[in-house]
């Protein structure tokens, strides 16, 4: 059985380059390794029997390179895609994104070519082709520079868990001791005055007989699987009915990234005068992203209401999400708040999307 893999590179090596790192990273002989484009790739012009084979095309944004490897069974021990990941990374001295384990489209590592590696949100423009934005990180890399350093609210303790990678699982260890060691989550939430949230099963189960009624009784799902639990939130914040259900549980909710997570959720889908209560249902201490959420949201929800107070200093102050969403020209009919962003964007592409977007405006092209 083949073993597949999937990467992304900031830089864009030559193919006999590519070649050579294949082979020393799954431990193949260089022969043995055929890269080809993607318009060679759906050719007969290239070596279909070798035992690694490499498609690569072109990607815009903060990544210059897709690859897609195939190792066939001729390939011994063929080694992880982290562990191959982290090892081209160091031969081509570039950093390279693979797919994180989850349900999550945007979660992805980032192996660097330091050794360092670490979580990376991956955001897909809508341009044809689209345009690959690395939008956060949770440690430096040299090579992302405009990417935010945050923790990823929106990964669960579950999908960090299950990662291979060994320092990944160490910060995980420490996390859990930190919420269940000798001064618990008991003791904690007893010093910030709170009592302790509710065992998570009955809420979970609760909020499922809310949005599935007797199929909840037969899916089969543990709500001690935040896999499960995230599944089920996801469909709740689709049910307007469902919703005070979902708060309560997310108050009840013991991993706090992934109650993050829903909260963020929710915002996007509710009046920023609902927000409040949303947010305060997070621990106050892992409340941060979904206020900058928020406080973002209630920006897009007023601009053309406030158009005339925003200047170059309040729209240079917006974060990279902020200023891509209100350069695309959808949440906004100011011909002056494209015009700050097409001269104060913080990124080319923002200035160029929203130079675009204030030119179709003056076209009356933006309906």
């Amino acid at each position: 059985m083949a073993t597949v893999y999937t990467f992304l590179t900031v830089h864009r090596p030559a193919p006999r380059t590519m070649a050579s790192a294949l082979a020393s990273a799954l431990g193949a002989e260089a022969q043995h390794v055929d890269v080809a484009d993607e318009d060679t790739g759906r050719t007969d012009d290239r070596n279909w029997d070798a035992p690694v084979l490499c498609t690569h095309h072109p990607v815009a944004g903060d990544l210059a390179l897709a690859w897609d490897v195939s190792a066939s069974d001729a390939v011994t021990s063929p080694p992880s895609e982290a562990e191959a990941a982290s090892r081209l990374a160091v031969l081509l001295r570039t950093t390279v994104l693979y797919p994180a384990y989850g349900v999550r489209p945007s979660a992805y590592w980032a192996a660097g070519p330091d050794g360092r590696v670490a979580r990376a949100r991956l955001l897909e423009g809508e341009e044809v082709p689209p345009v690959l934005v690395v939008d956060a990180v949770e440690a430096p890399m040299d090579q992302l520079p405009t990417a935010r350093g945050e923790v990823l609210a929106e990964l669960s303790g579950e999908e960090r868990g299950d990662e291979e990678h060994g320092e990944h699982r160490e910060h995980e260890e420490h996390r859990e001791h930190e919420e269940h060691g000798e001064h618990g989550e008991h003791e904690e939430h007893e010093e910030h005055g709170e009592s302790p949230p509710t065992a998570l099963p009955p809420r979970p189960a609760a909020l499922a007989s809310a949005v599935d009624g007797d199929a909840a009784d037969r899916d089969g799902a543990s709500w001690e699987d935040g896999h499960d639990r995230w599944e089920l939130y996801r469909r709740a914040a689709d049910r307007p009915p469902a919703h005070e259900l979902l708060l309560d549980a997310v108050r009840a909710e013991t991993d706090e990234p992934l109650a993050s997570a829903v909260v963020v959720l929710m915002l996007e889908r509710l009046p920023v005068t609902e927000h409040g209560r949303w947010t305060a249902a997070l621990r106050s201490d892992v409340r941060g992203f979904a206020e900058r959420r928020s406080g973002e949201l209630a920006v897009l929800a007023s601009l053309d209401r406030d158009a005339a107070v925003h200047d170059a200093e309040s729209v240079e102050a917006w974060s990279d999400r902020l200023q891509l969403r209100v350069a695309r020209g959808g949440a906004t009919r100011s011909r002056r708040l494209l015009d700050l962003l097409a001269e104060h964007g913080r990124t080319k592409r923002i200035r160029r999307i929203a130079a675009a977007s204030a030119a179709d405006l003056r076209a009356g092209r933006d309906g």
